[in-house]
């Protein structure tokens, strides 16, 4: 059933949740400015009263929806209520500035309720940046002199074990992630299997492999792009589809793609080196650079893995589309690379995306004939170097932006003789060489676990020296990313 403007009552729905969770948004962000332009302005100024009131306005247009709004902290994330909050660039510090205040003060939530006054917010903005953050229970102080001033319809929750550790549903998404990971390669590992014996292959078991990584993404569980950090040098090839996978998806995501193309895109990904199964196994394996012939079997590859698609029942979109794919993916922005082509013409966004994705992962892994890989930042700088080239410019930096300049999963050496592991990238262009590090070891070598630092908040004392390899200092990346 539809209303007479043609709305569908689900889509309704959608458009008043995405109203809610806009002006959750925008409640977060002038929460932060309030409380900025007290700190520097003082109470009685107007840079301070003028996003005031906006504040006021937007909880009282969202208290009667909701009946109390909790803005509560749990590890580094917002939540309004049950919801969290999804910022984007222009947010950004904002909201990592207004969780930093929030553990400063050791507040874990507020709650506000109906009937909130402008005189309520006066009150309680000076009491909360007066907190004495080595009090016993800051929490309680600032509870119990609202309560003395009359002041019932906002309550505070200190911050607990529960603020700062992962939610249970993060850690479910992040075994989701495990296990979808290594579905993706057992699937891919018997995929190859069968074309290396010429039988038809069935495309039921990767589709499920592919529609839960594109889920992972769209809901923004991104942990599984801290997975495609793990190499099997023995098993390259399965290992490097799922991956090129992943960061096709993830980059089709950001360009705003939807679920049906990023699915189309991530299986074209998924399936872009089948043909490689079909090259003579001395030579793939062959420790040292091709010969002229050598490659010209090699140069072959992108060609066989078109046929097992071609013997599928039925020639759909998707199918069409991963064909090019596998035929494209050596094949430069400029055209040059192979196979070579008889005329001119435009490669098409999916090829260009894989481009990208299958490049770095190559780059970033150990070979047979190249036993040391490119530090994920080195792989990046080499690229940018061929923009215009080898990749679609755009594309590239667009790529440089969704996995960051240290991606997840990249061991970082600090100045202090820390070692770091990047647990999240930072979304603003202008910080994207500042990430959310995970410290795994102190100046003196020893483990740690747990302490998460924010480069990108000016309050860490610690500046990056480089990159590191996982083997130089000893530390299993398979291990960790398993254990949390």
């Amino acid at each position: 059933m539809r209303n007479g403007k043609g709305n569908s009552p689900a889509k309704l729905n959608r458009i008043i949740d995405d109203r809610i969770a806009r002006e959750m948004r925008n409640f977060v962000n002038l929460l932060y400015v309030s409380l900025r332009n007290a700190r520097i302005y003082g109470v009685n100024n107007d840079a301070f009263l003028q996003p005031l009131r906006k504040l006021v306005e937007i909880l009282n247009s969202l208290l009667p929806l909701e009946g109390e709004l909790s803005l509560r902290l749990v590890d580094c994330y917002l939540f309004v209520n049950e919801q969290r909050l999804r910022f984007d660039i222009e947010g950004f510090l904002s909201y990592s500035r207004l969780v930093e205040d929030l553990k400063t003060h050791k507040i874990g939530s507020i709650l506000f309720r109906e009937a909130l006054k402008m005189e309520d917010l006066q009150v309680f903005i000076p009491l909360f940046l007066a907190l004495d953050p080595n009090a016993a229970k800051p929490s309680m102080i600032l509870g119990e002199e609202l309560l003395r001033r009359g002041i019932s319809n906002i309550g505070v929750e200190g911050l607990t074990a529960t603020n700062l550790s992962a939610s249970r549903a993060d850690a479910e998404g992040r075994e989701l992630a495990r296990t979808t990971f290594l579905k993706g390669i057992a699937n891919i590992r018997g995929v190859l299997e069968k074309i290396g014996t010429s039988q038809r292959i069935e495309m039921k078991g990767s589709k499920r492999v592919v529609q839960s990584l594109v889920d992972l993404i769209m809901n923004e569980d991104l942990f599984i792009l801290g997975l495609t950090s793990i190499k099997n040098f023995d098993d390259y090839t399965a290992n490097h589809s799922v991956n090129v996978s992943i960061l096709s998806i993830a980059l089709g995501s950001r360009l705003g793609y939807s679920k049906s193309q990023l699915f189309k895109l991530g299986m074209a990904a998924f399936l872009h080196d089948i043909g490689k199964v079909r090259i003579p196994e001395e030579v793939v394996k062959k420790p040292s650079a091709l010969n002229e012939e050598e490659f010209k079997i090699m140069a072959l590859h992108p060609y066989h893995g078109v046929i097992p698609l071609m013997r599928l029942k039925g020639l759909s979109d998707l199918v069409l589309q991963s064909m090019v794919a596998s035929f494209e993916h050596h094949l430069n922005y400029d055209l040059s690379g192979y196979p070579s082509l008889s005329r001119s013409r435009k490669l098409t966004l999916f090829s260009r995306i894989i481009r990208i994705a299958d490049s770095f992962d190559a780059m970033t892994t150990a070979r047979v004939y190249r036993p040391n890989p490119r530090l994920p930042d080195q792989a990046l700088a080499i690229m940018m170097d061929e923009a215009g080239t080898s990749y679609d410019p755009l594309l590239l930096r667009v790529f440089v932006n969704t996995i960051g300049i240290y991606p997840r999963g990249t061991l970082l050496l600090f100045d202090t003789g820390e070692v770091g592991m990047v647990m999240e990238i930072n979304p603003h262009p202008d910080f994207l060489h500042l990430p959310r590090v995970e410290l795994l070891r102190d100046a003196q070598g020893r483990s740690l676990e747990g302490e998460v630092v924010d480069l990108a908040l000016g309050t860490a004392e610690r500046r990056i020296v480089r990159s590191v390899f996982p083997r130089e200092l000893g530390i299993n990346i398979i291990e960790y990313f398993w254990r949390k």
